[in-house]
């Protein structure tokens, strides 16, 4: 609040004819936010938005206040839904997850939670670890825990650059599931979701 709100800026001191009250009345607001996240209630992140724009504590993003004023119309139906802007949807559905996702993915992204991903982990240790392999949430190409799992077949370019040593989707998938599990000091779980677990089961068995 200090360094950033215009509650402490000069120009809004010199406007206030009490500045004590002046005060009272953003630590009022301030209070109010603060209640609205002790709550056990899921509150979404455009409506702390909107308390912080009430009591004028922050200047908030322009597209922050266009999402406010948004929702203050949502009610009305101004806008044909081909012509909705993409890049506006996605600020919509970003400010209306809640304080608690919000949280959340501070804690992630400041490597703080329990959970990252497999590529972010590298060089890092724990005394407990478990491996999640799951293709279908992953949605990428680089890497296949099914071909490397017996779960799909290789292709040809794949076994054409196993032959030839050059790198592949196999051999960047074992790499990379050597990290994860080379990640554990104590103990390690490997957990994989898969169409064909009889299939997987036997080639992890039969691998050693």
């Amino acid at each position: 609040m200090r360094k950033y709100s215009p509650v402490f800026s000069a120009s809004r001191l010199e406007q206030a004819s009490d500045p004590l009250q002046h005060f009272r009345e953003a630590q009022c607001q301030v209070d109010k936010i603060k209640a609205l996240l002790d709550e056990e209630l899921i509150h979404s992140i455009l409506e702390v938005c909107q308390l912080i724009h009430d009591g004028g504590l922050l200047i908030l993003p322009d597209t922050f206040l266009l999402q406010l004023e948004l929702e203050s119309q949502q009610d009305v139906e101004f806008v044909e839904q081909e012509d909705v802007n993409e890049e506006l949807e996605a600020w919509s559905q970003s400010l209306s997850a809640s304080t608690h996702e919000l949280e959340k993915f501070i804690n992630y992204i400041s490597s703080t939670s329990s959970y990252g991903t497999h590529q972010g982990v590298k060089g890092l240790q724990y005394p407990r670890v478990m491996a999640i392999l799951d293709d279908e949430e992953a949605r990428g190409i680089m890497f296949s825990y099914d071909k490397l799992l017996g779960v799909k077949p290789l292709t040809k370019t794949d076994r054409d650059n196993e032959s030839a040593g050059v790198d592949s989707s196999p051999r960047r998938s074992r790499r990379l599931l050597y990290v994860i599990c080379s990640r554990a000091q104590e103990s390690l779980a490997v957990v994989a979701y898969t169409k064909v677990p009889v299939s997987v089961e036997q080639t992890v068995i039969k691998s050693g």
